[in-house]
């Protein structure tokens, strides 16, 4: 239903200034962003998926095409989960996830125990008073993530938020996002590199094309919620992985 439309993105471009004149990124992008949904996004490197993601959390202007919002005002608050952590090393682990609390004003007692609460739920309470540098890759992601959750946002938005993790942590936190996505009530748009990634975690995904990037197909994902982590060793799940892929590979993409 059009009310339930969180965020809709109406034919968006984006070219950017190149040595060669204008490099053109977004080609005629549509899409929309139900409420509390979860949408991923795959395709090739370099397609201008980090671009959509920064338009639609309004860090940058489109060239040309608009984002509508048919309740007449922009999700509140918006969160983006990037693929590096981006913690303050000066703040301690708990203050970091604290920080947008207390940038909207609440007490340090409250923003403190409402993080430490967090860090409770992704099993890092033992690490709140640590500095970020001794944290591992996996645990800063992890802090990055309640850092964005500790908000309870409209929309979070999230580019390749596991790219940069070994293969068994990045494992570990799809399942902790799949746990946290019955938790929350935020639209979710991911952009990942995994196809079973995307299975696991999306209610649909939107298959991008090389750049000038537009939105090549959508795929709704039918397994139904809550999704247990054995879902990937169904025949279904890997159907559904082999189609995703022969898509991919038609376009030239390698996954």
């Amino acid at each position: 239903m059009e009310s339930d439309i969180l965020l809709e993105a109406d034919h968006i471009r984006k070219t950017f200034p190149s040595k060669e004149g204008q490099l053109h990124v977004l080609d005629d992008i549509s899409l929309k962003l139900y409420r509390k949904e979860f949408v991923c996004i795959i395709g090739p490197s370099g397609s201008g998926k980090s671009t959509l993601v920064r338009i639609l959390g309004g860090l940058l202007e489109p060239t040309a095409g608009k984002l509508i919002y048919p309740s007449g005002r922009e999700p509140d608050p918006r969160a983006i989960v990037f693929q590096n952590s981006n913690l303050l090393p000066w703040l301690r682990t708990a203050e970091n996830v604290a920080l947008p609390l207390l940038i909207h004003g609440a007490s340090r007692k409250d923003a403190l125990a409402e993080a430490k609460r967090w860090l409770d739920i992704i099993g890092l309470q033992d690490f709140a008073d640590e500095w970020p540098n001794n944290l591992s890759g996996g645990m800063a992601q992890r802090v990055a993530i309640a850092r964005a959750l500790i908000q309870k946002p409209e929309l979070l938005l999230m580019d390749e938020p596991l790219g940069s993790l070994d293969a068994m942590t990045r494992e570990q936190i799809s399942l902790e996002l799949m746990s946290f996505r019955e938790q929350i009530d935020a639209t979710v748009l991911m952009v990942t590199h995994s196809i079973s990634e995307a299975i696991l975690l999306a209610d649909r995904i939107l298959i991008y094309s090389g750049r000038p990037a537009r939105i090549q197909e959508e795929i709704k994902v039918p397994f139904p919620r809550p999704r247990q982590p054995e879902l990937r060793d169904a025949i279904e799940f890997n159907a559904m992985s082999r189609l995703l892929r022969k898509k991919l590979m038609i376009q030239g993409q390698a996954f």
